[in-house]
């Protein structure tokens, strides 16, 4: 089959013209904040917190330990080390650093947070038990808000504001939870102090 300029012409047309209007046509996916968010999770230790620290091979150096309220924890071989400001890998990057100066050769360590005693995030508003939750470097914003027990009938959960200190600077982050619910967006990583606050429905 042949088929003239003019034919050959009007079918890339037509191709062209369908492509723009299924482009258009194609829902689009808001972001989840309407702001950027800020930089990666950085939970630091308090005293008060809770560590685990595993070394690959050796029980007994493994266990679990408070922070005093100096800021040190006491462990086997190296002694008081000051943990307090440091995130934990931070904290793993130093024991490793101790530990093989004069006892272990490449040891494998590796630091958990199970308690974070001395942090805490505040969910307020139309939550079901507001209030001051502990907070765990796995936390999310959807965690804390089940934490506080969901959101009230009132609620205008697609307007949740997180307030948030992050390097001296007040920043307020939108979320929409309804989305994050339904999965059309990512949940939301927060961080030590933080303010979620979900607003009341004006209807």
């Amino acid at each position: 089959m042949r088929f003239s300029i003019r034919s050959i012409f009007l079918i890339v047309i037509t191709i062209a013209l369908s492509n723009i209007v299924g482009c258009a046509s194609s829902p689009s996916v808001e972001p989840l904040v309407e702001e950027q968010d800020l930089g990666q999770n950085r939970a630091v230790l308090g005293p008060g917190d809770v560590i685990e620290i595993r070394v690959f091979g050796e029980e007994d150096l493994s266990g679990t330990h408070k922070i005093s309220p100096e800021g040190t924890v006491r462990l086997p071989l190296i002694g008081r080390v000051y943990i307090v400001g440091l995130t934990s890998n931070e904290v793993t990057e130093k024991l490793t650093s101790e530990y093989n100066k004069d006892y272990l050769r490449d040891a494998q360590i590796s630091v958990y947070v199970t308690e974070f005693n001395s942090r805490k995030v505040y969910v307020l508003g139309q939550v079901k038990t507001p209030g001051p939750f502990d907070y765990d470097e796995r936390m999310t914003v959807i965690g804390a808000i089940a934490r506080a027990g969901g959101v009230t009938r009132i609620a205008n959960a697609q307007r949740t504001v997180i307030t948030r200190i992050y390097n001296g600077q007040k920043e307020r982050l939108f979320v929409d939870i309804n989305k994050i619910g339904r999965g059309t967006v990512s949940d939301m990583s927060i961080l030590p102090g933080d303010i979620i606050f979900v607003p009341e429905s004006s209807f």
